[in-house]
């Protein structure tokens, strides 16, 4: 609409067998004017290769909020 956005993005690389990436965000935005109220969460992920002797696998998701002004 004219004041509110919703926005999911993702991205990820991986080989089979291999290491892997990915990572995404979802926001939602209200305008007023020239402000805007940002809200959404991030999330990445990353697995090494298991064939390696330091395989590692980890996953991170955030929140978070923020404004922007528009001038």
């Amino acid at each position: 609409t004219k004041h509110t956005m919703f926005h999911v993005e993702g991205e990820g690389f991986a080989f089979p067998h291999h290491s892997v990436m990915t990572e995404g965000n979802a926001t939602f935005s209200w305008r007023h004017q020239n402000l805007e109220l940002l809200m959404g969460v991030k999330m990445l992920h990353f697995k090494t290769s298991p064939q390696k002797e330091e395989y590692m696998v980890g996953t991170w998701t955030s929140p978070f909020v923020g404004f922007r002004w528009y001038f």
